[in-house]
């Protein structure tokens, strides 16, 4: 599928994560290419939300262990 607006794409991304991203999250995953976007950008997002939350976790969990 071919995204016009970032508007409905960040939905699309939204609603296959399950919830919505905050503007801080959506700023560091959008995609620097101009639109129109597409599923491989789709895809690519996703998977660097993944790795956000999976760094996120590492410093949560370190900074507990360091307390």
């Amino acid at each position: 599928m071919e995204y016009t607006t970032w508007y409905e794409f960040k939905k699309a991304c939204e609603n296959i994560l399950g919830h919505s991203l905050l503007n801080e999250t959506w700023l560091k995953v959008k995609p620097s290419n101009p639109l129109p976007w597409n599923d491989a950008d789709v895809i690519a997002v996703l998977l660097l939300v993944g790795r956000l939350r999976r760094a996120t976790g590492r410093i949560t969990q370190e900074a507990s262990i360091q307390r």
